[in-house]
């Protein structure tokens, strides 16, 4: 999902962000074409995987035009058997990266 905001926003020219909700264990993607931005996708982790942690300014994630996310950082997430997964956003390029159990 975060390759996928990252890619709509290139496409459409049209800004799309991320909000990490942590203390609902989920997050909702936004396409701001307007001054109201519009909900494109809600997601919560019901079975199993929870946020653990992140480092992303405010929580958000929202890419400009040419893909780079205005913040970048790291999500650690964990699953139902325990282990943990990083996915980390790369500064400039937008990339996304997922490690397990590091």
């Amino acid at each position: 999902d975060i390759n996928y905001a990252r890619n709509r926003t290139i496409i459409e020219s049209t800004r799309y962000s991320i909000f990490l909700n942590m203390n609902k264990n989920s997050y909702i993607i936004y396409q701001h074409k307007s001054a109201m931005p519009k909900i494109v996708k809600k997601k919560e982790f019901v079975h199993g995987l929870q946020f653990k942690s992140t480092n992303i300014k405010d929580r958000e994630i929202i890419f400009t035009q040419s893909g780079a996310p205005s913040h970048s950082g790291e999500i650690l997430l964990r699953n139902r058997k325990g282990e943990d997964i990083k996915i980390t956003i790369t500064p400039v390029t937008g990339r996304v990266n997922i490690y397990y159990n590091e």
